[in-house]
């Protein structure tokens, strides 16, 4: 939906984002990758180039910016 969506408004000056939704520190997240892959945890974050997951105020943050006129 994302990419039909940067066709259909990027030609009238629209900008489409996404937030990243994979990667999270909840609790949540967490049991739930141990329960879907044989990757422990650790792993992933060692493959992650800043070496942690992100937080849920990471995401709400982004939002927050893509969201404001800076992000044009």
């Amino acid at each position: 939906m994302t990419a039909r969506w940067r066709r259909e408004f990027g030609p009238h000056g629209v900008t489409v984002n996404k937030p990243f939704r994979r990667a999270r520190s909840t609790a949540r997240h967490v049991r739930s990758q141990r329960d879907r892959s044989p990757r422990p945890v650790e792993e992933l974050i060692g493959s992650i180039p800043v070496r942690r997951t992100g937080e849920p105020s990471d995401i709400a943050n982004g939002c927050a910016y893509l969201c404001s006129d800076g992000a044009s």
